[in-house]
């Protein structure tokens, strides 16, 4: 289509500004050039209004300019009928039924542009509205001053016709305005520049127009009515072509749009120089003549200063946002969770992150309390490590706490909380906190398995010596406030053997005998019950730990250990009956290592015995 229009274009030059063909062809085929130009404004509109997912506001912009198209084409529909009677250079001048159709047709993209949203903030629309109101005054200014024809020998119908062709280079001007100003034109740029050229020139060549009744001036004046509509029928082109692109590009071809537009000021150096000519022209005297010139120069450097700050202001703004867009993006898409938190406890900010870690929206804990979110147990930590942090603000303080998730259970955070309270950008203590529930519980469970028996679930050996150390290190260990240990605050030792196991490896099997000892450390454990420590040193050697106790305490839970024991077992399809050798020792608990020395030395002194009475 463009290609097509652009043909056109050099064809309507070549035959009206060469000497080739006659007037009389030129004025029969003027015409019907008219009406396709219009035809092809109409569908192309059309077109764009038809086209799917483009903003509502563009929508009806170009829904206008199609209604503006049937009123246009209508007009010169009307025009060419008069036109085929009576073929005269006369008939050319537009009537006033055609001046009021295109009156009409100019209105709706005028109100449509009028009505237009323009987005953000109150402010910004109020900045908005000025800078396009004194822009368009001033090209209104100079379509008065410049264009003005005399109304008096027009009359009526020179005043409507002069107010139609204004009313097309206002449009222009709104349009250039839009898209300078506006975040959201609904044109771009391509569209822009064509329909308002195309615009601007209907007005000034209705206006500054010579009679067409001069014959020199005729070929000229069809010429500057036809390449104006040339270019109204390629602006919707050039929309659809913009949107189709925008389309394939996902929506970001639109370049950046400036925050501040020099064009207001523009307007006002041409207004003010506009004014100077005016005032010369009427005999300005020399004095004030040097006032005028010394204000217009004054003006002019404040403006150009205005600009220079603005640009300076640009490009500090562009740093900014390109700072924060990149801090955005780096905390969005972190793994970590970024609380901020007031001296209240109240949180203040949350990262997007905390939605992946606890599956809690951002925006659902900010104003909340920290503690509502963190295990009661763990709540506590928050107010030492804000005395902990304010003693070095600029050093994190590591602690680590559970966390509510959004399916009721609970995670683990590992946090390192930098106190800010000082600094008024943050105000708050910083927190930045990452899952480590699936590594504590790997911890926790290598914990056990480095600690425990892997048969039995019992103490081993390591944790057995860990605790005998710790009473050793600690002797108030399950004392009373005070902390010397009393005659029922000892430390008492079983040292437990089975008797005659290896014959069940032997005849049975080692499964029988696992089955044996895992029987066995049940019923150790539930005589012990939890207060005390029941560890598998190794084979069928077992110990019980009993801290605090007594005496008669150590000799009691001696004897039902025993007799736990040696009750009879189901194994391996038979009734076994297990005894078992136990080795006692009491004693304080700063010689707990020497006591299991002594149930030791204890037990196997039982085991001879036991053995020798047989």
């Amino acid at each position: 289509m463009l290609a097509g229009l652009l043909v056109l274009t050099g064809l309507v030059l070549v035959g009206y500004l060469t000497p080739v063909g006659g007037s009389w062809g030129r004025l029969l085929a003027f015409w019907p050039i008219q009406i396709a130009l219009d035809v092809v404004m109409l569908v192309g509109s059309y077109r764009v209004v038809r086209l799917p997912d483009i903003p509502a506001d563009t929508r009806r912009f170009w829904r206008s300019m199609t209604m503006a198209g049937v009123l246009l084409t209508l007009s010169d529909v009307v025009q060419a009928a008069q036109n085929l009677r009576h073929i005269t250079p006369a008939l050319l001048n537009s009537g006033n039924l055609q001046l009021a159709l295109i009156a009409a047709g100019i209105a709706g993209p005028i109100w449509t542009m009028l009505t237009h949203p323009i987005p953000g903030l109150r402010r910004e629309k109020l900045r908005f509205w000025l800078d396009a109101g004194a822009t368009i005054i001033a090209a209104a200014v100079f379509i008065w001053t410049l264009l003005m024809p005399d109304l008096d020998s027009r009359g009526g119908a020179g005043l409507l016709l002069y107010t139609a062709s204004s009313a097309a280079m206002l449009v222009a001007a709104f349009g250039v305005v839009k898209l300078t100003l506006a975040d959201n034109p609904p044109f771009n740029r391509g569209a822009a520049i064509t329909g308002g050229l195309g615009a601007c020139l209907v007005g000034v060549c209705t206006v500054v127009a010579p009679p067409v009744e001069e014959s020199w001036a005729l070929h000229l004046f069809m010429v500057s009515r036809l390449v104006p509509c040339v270019l109204l029928a390629a602006c919707s082109r050039f929309q659809e072509i913009g949107l189709r692109a925008d389309a394939a590009a996902g929506g970001g071809t639109r370049p950046a749009r400036r925050r501040h537009s020099p064009l207001p000021y523009v307007a006002a150096i041409a207004a003010q120089f506009l004014m100077i000519v005016l005032l010369f022209r009427s005999g300005l005297p020399l004095q004030l003549a040097g006032g005028v010139i010394g204000v217009t120069v004054v003006i002019g450097l404040v403006i150009a200063r205005q600009l220079v700050t603005f640009a300076d202001v640009d490009t500090l703004v562009t740093e900014v946002s390109r700072q924060e867009q990149r801090f955005r993006a780096l905390v969005r898409h972190a793994s970590d969770v970024t609380l901020v938190v007031d001296r209240a406890g109240s949180i203040t900010y949350a990262s997007p992150a905390l939605h992946r870690v606890l599956g809690l929206p951002a925006e659902t804990v900010t104003g909340t309390r920290l503690a509502d979110i963190l295990h009661p147990d763990d709540a506590t930590q928050f107010d030492d490590v804000v005395l902990r942090s304010a003693a070095d603000p600029d050093r994190g303080v590591p602690w680590r706490a559970r966390a509510r998730h959004s399916d009721g259970g609970w995670r683990w955070l590992e946090i390192i909380s930098t106190n800010r309270l000082d600094d008024p950008s943050v105000d708050g203590i910083i927190s930045n906190a990452r899952d480590i529930t699936l590594a504590r519980d790997l911890e926790q469970q290598l914990r056990h398995q480095a600690s425990h028996d892997q048969l039995t679930g019992l103490a081993n050996r390591l944790l057995f010596t860990e605790r005998l150390d710790r009473i050793a290190r600690d002797p108030v260990i399950g004392s009373p406030p005070g902390g010397d240990a009393g005659p029922d605050r000892l430390v008492g030792m079983l040292a437990i053997d089975l008797n005659d196991f290896k014959p069940i490896n032997d005849t049975l099997g080692h499964q029988a005998g696992d089955t044996v000892l895992m029987i066995v450390a049940h019923r150790l454990s539930a005589c012990a019950g939890d207060t005390a420590t029941v560890a598998r040193l190794g084979g069928d050697e077992f110990a019980v730990i009993l801290h605090p106790t007594s005496v008669a305490e150590t000799a009691a839970m001696a004897d039902r250990v025993r007799a736990a024991i040696a009750e009879p077992m189901h194994v391996a399809g038979q009734d076994l009956t297990v005894g078992a050798s136990i080795g006692v020792a009491t004693g304080p608990p700063n010689a707990a290592e020497e006591l299991h020395e002594a149930a030791d030395a204890a037990m196997y002194e039982t085991k001879r015995d036991a053995k020798a009475s047989r």
